[in-house]
């Protein structure tokens, strides 16, 4: 185990970093799973409380798109945090020559 916490997780740890990303913003962006489960309004997720906003003909467009804006924050906060270190992850399979 103390080789693979010193040698192989250091060269691990920024695809695990990228792919563990991607997961939850899999995840955050999930649609139609949660709207074939979920029948409660209270446990609804964002995407499908945005959805439930929509009567049978007109939707409010100016509530929409702040809902949206809404679920959209948090993942950019996350990106703004952790990009540099993506990025990092991501220049030092990189080299020159």
């Amino acid at each position: 185990m103390q080789i693979f916490w010193r040698i192989a997780f250091p060269i691990v740890r920024p695809a695990a970093f990228v792919l563990g990303l991607f997961g939850f913003v899999s995840a955050w962006n999930d649609f139609l799973w949660p709207f074939i489960v979920l029948k409660s309004p209270e446990r609804f997720t964002v995407q499908i409380a945005i959805k439930a906003l929509q009567n049978e003909r007109t939707i409010d467009l100016g509530l929409a798109m702040s809902g949206s804006f809404l679920a959209t924050l948090p993942l950019l906060v996350l990106f703004v945090v952790v990009g540099r270190r993506m990025v990092a992850g991501i220049l030092d399979g990189a080299f020159k020559g």
